[in-house]
Parts: structure tokens; C-alpha cells; sequence
């Protein structure tokens, strides 16, 4: 019980630090964080579960780094929601690892040829110095909270999903009473929802046409509704 938490709040301390470090550009230049940073604190989530010293937790998250993998070039296909459990496993074997010895270089994140150097570059990235100002004060769980998805699709869609879901429920609306649709999105959501007329599940998860076909079709977006039988649907 609390073990598992206190593990859980290091971790994110971890992926804070270190999402902190690369900054947004990592995301923006396709790594999918879920898989590159998450295996990374996951790692030192594990080591701390497992009980191992500050040398083991260095270890563990080092060998967190070199599993550490994951494109966004998998959304709209299987791979992409199996990078959370490729990332998991990978954590936890690289704490398994680390706890039965395997050595590891002590600095993985800063060196050259270490994480930001490789997966955004020295340039492009702030570094960690101010990442570690204040670590814990307040902790990253207490400062963020958790987010939980409240529509079964990219995050992209759902300012959009629900401003439309408002605008329907403030005035009364039916399909029949919309000509179109435009949504205006940043450029990483843009590029995020690759699939205009999706032809499978998973591209439909990645789909602002499709999320907003829900909404005018059905009224909300359920897991139902990412299903083959929901997208073949003429009505939607």
C-alpha cells in the first residue's frame, strides 16, 4: 500500500524532471513520451519500490534509458497503446536489473550521447539544471494532479468534443441544424490527428472528423464507438 505510493509519487517526481529537461520539443519532434520518459521514471518507481540505493536507482533508471523507445508514428495502430505496457515492463526489468548488479553509466540524461542529447540535442532542449530547483516543493502529484481521460480517443480531440457537446446542449441543437464543422487545434494536435477518414479503430482514435461525426451522430463518444461496426456506420 503505501509502499506502492510512495514509489508511484517518485516516479512522477522522475518523468517530471526529466520531461522538464528535454522539454516539449521532444514530443513535437515525434518521441512518444508515454514510451521514452515513462520507462525512464517508471524505472525509478521500480528501483524505489524494490528498496535500492541512490547507486542502484541511478542504475535502474540507466538501463531505463536504453530501453527507452517509441514513435508517434504508431499512432492509429496497436503499437501505439502497447508502448505503455512496453514501458512498464522494460522499468521493471531494468530495477530487476539493476538490483542483481548489472552495471550502468551513472549519468544518463546529461552526458553526451545521454538522453537529451540523443533524443532532442543539447540546442534544443533546456537541460536539467533548472529542472531540479524546488524538486518535491510541492510535489509533482500535489502541483499537476492526475488527468484522467473523460472521451476513449486522442486528447487532441476533447477541447473541441466538448466545446461542441456545450454548444449543443447551451442552444438546443440538431444535426440538421449544422451546416459544418470547423475546429481551429495547435500544430502538435494537428499533427497528432493523422487520420481524416479513418479505416480502422485505432485511426479513428486519431481522428478530429471522426470525434466530431460522434458527437453530431451520436451525442458522445464511447468505447462502443470505436469499433468496426461503429465506423462502417453510414449514419455516423
Amino acid at each position: 500500500g503505501s509502499a506502492v505510493l510512495d514509489a508511484y509519487i517518485a516516479g512522477l517526481e522522475a518523468m517530471l524532471v526529466i520531461g522538464k529537461g528535454v522539454s516539449l520539443a521532444h514530443y513535437e519532434k515525434g518521441w512518444h513520451t508515454t514510451s521514452t520518459i515513462g520507462t525512464i521514471g517508471a524505472a525509478a518507481a521500480a528501483a524505489r519500490l524494490i528498496q535500492l540505493d541512490v547507486t542502484g536507482i541511478q542504475r535502474a533508471m540507466s538501463l531505463g534509458f536504453s530501453h527507452a523507445s517509441g514513435s508517434k508514428l504508431q499512432f492509429g495502430n496497436m503499437a501505439k497503446p502497447f508502448h505503455a505496457g512496453m514501458a512498464a515492463k522494460n522499468a521493471l526489468m531494468a530495477a530487476r536489473y539493476a538490483d542483481a548488479g548489472l552495471t550502468a553509466v551513472d549519468e544518463p540524461l546529461e552526458k553526451a550521447w545521454g538522453f537529451r542529447d540523443l533524443y532532442i540535442g543539447f540546442d534544443d532542449s533546456p537541460g536539467y539544471e533548472g529542472a531540479t530547483e524546488n524538486i518535491g516543493s510541492p510535489l509533482a502529484i500535489e502541483r499537476y494532479g492526475l488527468k484522467v481521460k473523460i472521451h476513449p480517443d486522442c486528447a487532441s480531440t476533447h477541447c473541441a468534443v466538448d466545446g461542441l457537446l456545450s454548444l449543443i446542449s447551451e442552444h438546443g441543437l440538431e444535426v440538421h441544424d449544422i451546416d459544418k464543422v470547423e475546429t481551429v487545434v495547435n500544430k502538435i494536435s494537428y499533427d497528432n490527428l493523422m487520420f481524416s477518414d479513418p479505416a480502422s479503430e485505432m485511426q479513428a482514435r486519431f481522428s478530429m472528423e471522426y470525434a466530431i461525426a460522434l458527437v453530431l451522430s451520436r451525442g458522445q463518444l464511447r468505447i462502443s464507438d470505436f469499433r468496426s461496426e461503429a465506423i462502417a456506420d453510414e449514419n455516423v
